[in-house]
This record gives structure tokens, C-alpha cells and sequence, in this order.
């Protein structure tokens, strides 16, 4: 694996998931594990070892689980029988969202029950909502960093949100996918003005995260481009955003900040969401989508801070 400034710690145990259709999760536990457990992932198309300057700061107060979405980070690629005739899902939003009640299942099963809070970005927090919404209560508090939730029906922001999944998405599918050498990727996140935020050492893990080497030679995407692409075409379910209000879980939404430089779509109907349901909700200055690893000390605050008063934490 590519060096990086930013070590991953070798977990204190870990469990391979093989779900019904033949994918497998790896779970891996790490930080205090007497103490109250989070359960971690990620974005669409990323890994959770990106998020490490996020997590990093909670292993030595936290029992914290991280998983990697399937097809994604350390988990096996796509293969046959697992999707369609490349193993991607034909519809990864609902597929996801169905996997995570195997995760959740198995987190209690192979670490032990226990009151658990899900702690979940962007296509993570998708997973997390329609998980609830089709299961009822399985995790104690939801923390989601910056959900790309659809705009419900009749809502002025959905003109906004369609033609952003479609241009994504095509932006998707025609980025390269692998490299020979993967200091010209490193490279290239440095030189792109979206990225200037990232803290130290974030390139490097970038790399080391969401690329594997390729059997044929050179690095290629842990995550087809494909499913990413799919993934994004077909995050449109109107009805999560009315049935935040009625969820059997606390929420919390975290945000990047809709009026940056780099300003998402997201960010603008994370805020717009907090505004007309009342959900708690914060905004991080001077962030993206990115933020957990733009400014994670403040994400963390944000957490730890939500904890308490939801009594999770002393």
C-alpha cells in the first residue's frame, strides 16, 4: 500500500460480513472498546481510511467500528454474481441501503450488543436513512455529515439537485480511473482548487484509500466508476426528506458550508432541510462536502458535543 503522513492503526479485531448476494464487508473495531461504540463510513466512490484525520481523534475515547461501503476500500471488488456481469449493483442506492442491515446485525453479533451511534457521510447517511425508514430503530443516534438527500416533491431545490446527479455522473464516467503511478493522481489533487482545503498528508491517503493495484499492472479504483456513476443517477428517493421528521432515531445533521467558494448542492439542502424540519444542524464554515477532512477537529466537536446532549456521552 502507498506510504502516507497519516498511519492507519491496525484494528484491535475485525470480522469479514458475506452478505446474501456473495459481497463481504470487513469490519474492523479499534479505540477504547469499554468505551461507547460509533459505527463509521463513508461517501460515495471513497473509503473510510480517508476519514482517518476525522476518526482518528476518537479511538482513545470510543469503540469505534469502521466499514467500508461494498465495492468500496478494502472490501473485495465487484465480482460476478454479486450485481450485474461486471458485480455492479443494477441499483446500488437501495442495494447499500439493504446491506446495512446485515452490517448492523453483525457489528452486535461479532463485537458484542450495545448501544451503538451511526456516524455516517454522504451516500453512508443515505444508507443510514432508508435503512431506518424500511427497518425501524436499529441505531441509537444518527450523526450524518452532509446527506445528499433528494428535495421532497414540489420543492424549488430538486431543479438544482437533478441536474447536478446527471452532470456527476457523466463526470464519473469519463474520469480516468486508473494510473500507473499514483503520484500523478497525488499531483493532481494538490493543483485542483476544489481540494485546497484538504488537511496535510489528505492527497497521499486519497490515493492510498480509493485506489488497489491492478493484476494487469498500475493502480485502479477500488470503486467502479460505474457503480459511483449509478449511484448518483439514481439517488432520487423524494420521501426521505418528509420522513425525517417521524424517524424512531435522533438526527443529527452536520453540513458543509453552502456559501464557500466550492459551494454544494448538498450543503444547500442539508441547510434548507434543518431550516423546515427542525432537525439540530451546524454548519462548518469554510468547508465542502469534504469536510471531515477540511476540518475535522470542528467536525469532531461537533459530535462530541451532540453526544453529550443526547446523554450518549459524559
Amino acid at each position: 500500500m502507498l506510504m502516507t503522513q497519516i498511519t492507519i492503526p491496525a484494528a484491535a479485531d475485525e470480522h469479514w460480513l458475506t452478505l446474501p448476494d456473495g459481497a463481504q464487508i470487513l469490519l474492523r473495531r479499534l479505540g477504547r472498546l469499554e468505551g461507547p461504540r460509533l459505527a463509521l463510513s463513508h461517501g460515495n466512490g471513497l473509503a473510510i481510511d480517508l476519514y482517518a484525520p476525522f476518526w482518528l481523534p476518537l479511538l482513545d475515547r470510543y469503540d469505534v467500528v469502521l466499514f467500508d461501503l461494498r465495492c468500496h476500500g478494502r472490501n473485495p471488488p465487484c465480482k460476478e454474481g454479486a450485481g450485474e456481469g461486471d458485480g455492479v449493483p443494477a441499483r446500488p442506492v437501495d442495494t447499500i441501503a439493504e446491506d446495512f442491515e446485515h452490517i448492523w446485525a453483525c457489528i452486535n453479533d461479532a463485537f458484542g450488543a450495545k448501544p451503538m451511534a451511526g456516524v455516517f457521510h454522504s451516500a453512508a447517511a443515505i444508507s443510514a436513512l432508508l435503512h431506518v425508514m424500511a427497518k425501524g430503530l436499529r441505531w441509537d443516534l444518527l450523526f450524518l455529515v452532509d446527506p445528499p438527500i433528494y428535495p421532497r416533491d414540489g420543492h424549488p431545490l430538486q431543479a438544482i439537485k437533478a441536474p447536478h446527479n446527471a452532470r456527476i455522473a457523466e463526470l464519473t464516467r469519463r474520469r480516468p480511473d486508473r494510473f500507473d503511478d499514483l503520484d500523478i493522481y497525488i499531483r493532481m489533487l494538490r493543483t485542483r482548487p476544489q481540494f485546497r482545503r484538504l488537511v496535510p498528508g489528505s492527497p497521499e491517503l486519497f490515493a492510498a484509500a480509493t485506489f488497489r493495484e491492478d493484476p494487469e499492472g498500475g493502480y485502479i479504483l477500488c470503486c467502479p466508476k460505474e457503480l459511483e456513476a449509478r449511484y448518483y443517477e439514481q439517488n432520487v428517493h423524494t420521501q426521505i426528506w418528509p420522513a425525517l421528521t417521524s424517524l424512531p432515531v435522533p438526527v443529527f445533521l452536520l453540513g458543509g458550508d453552502p456559501d464557500s467558494d466550492w459551494p454544494s448542492p448538498v450543503s444547500k439542502i442539508v441547510a434548507e432541510i434543518a431550516r423546515e424540519t427542525g432537525l439540530p444542524y451546524e454548519l462548518v464554515p469554510d468547508s465542502s462536502h469534504l469536510l471531515q477532512i477540511e476540518r475535522p477537529a470542528e467536525c469532531v466537536a461537533a459530535l462530541e458535543g451532540w453526544l453529550k446532549s443526547e446523554g450518549f456521552v459524559t
